[in-house]
This record gives C-alpha cells, sequence and structure tokens, in this order.
C-alpha cells in the first residue's frame, strides 16, 4: 500500500516539507516514488523514514550501508541497504554467489548532501 508523504507528515506530526525533501534525497532507501509532484512511500518503509527523520533533525546526519552488486558491463546496481553495517555484512555473507560488497554513506541534513565514507 501507498501513502502520500503529505498524509505521513500529518500523522506522524511532523513538517511535510521538510520530510519529502528528507524523503527525496534517500529515494532508494525508503520506497519513494514521485510521479507529478504526488510523493509517496510504501506502508513497509514508513517508519523507517519517519524514524531516520526525527533522528536526523537531533544530529544534523544519517549513516546507512548499501549493498552492491557491481558488473562492467551493466555497471553498478544497489541490492540492499541496511541501518547496520552488521547486517551489510550478513546479507552478503548469505549470498556469495551474487558477489557483492557495501558502502558506509552519510547524509547531512545540512548541506542536504550523501556522501560516501
Amino acid at each position: 500500500m501507498r501513502h502520500h508523504l503529505k498524509i505521513v507528515a500529518r500523522n506522524f506530526q511532523v513538517d511535510q516539507k521538510e520530510l519529502e525533501e528528507f524523503a527525496l534525497e534517500n529515494p532508494k532507501k525508503y520506497g519513494i516514488d514521485n510521479e507529478n509532484g504526488f510523493i509517496t512511500t510504501s506502508t513497509w518503509w514508513t517508519e523507517d523514514l519517519i524514524r531516520d527523520f526525527r533522528e536526523t533533525k537531533k544530529q544534523n546526519k544519517l549513516i546507512w550501508f548499501e549493498v552492491y552488486r557491481s558488473d562492467e558491463e551493466e555497471g553498478t546496481e544497489t541490492i540492499a541497504s541496511f541501518d547496520e553495517e552488521q547486517q551489510a555484512k550478513d546479507y552478503i555473507k548469505a549470498n556469495p554467489e551474487m558477489n557483492l560488497d557495501y558502502d558506509k554513506w552519510q547524509y547531512n541534513t545540512k548541506t542536504k548532501e550523501n556522501e560516501k565514507l
């Protein structure tokens, strides 16, 4: 089920514009779709989005780990995102046939930029 961020912001009592900006900076991590300004997320990602948004407002940064697969012909493809490094390592270990690796990322709310660490 998809939820419009306007409704999510109202239900969780957070600023709609700030939530939308945060979500659009990290669309893969939160399953964000933006179709003609109608910004939605799925039920699956709503709690993670709100939790990270609130935590980021406190710390001015958010850290996550992206598991990816790299291929010379197809390029790099993000497979999954995790909040903890051990989760990324466990995922890679559980899928050895996929030849995966991971990167640590940080989102800075002041500069509104993602940075690979």
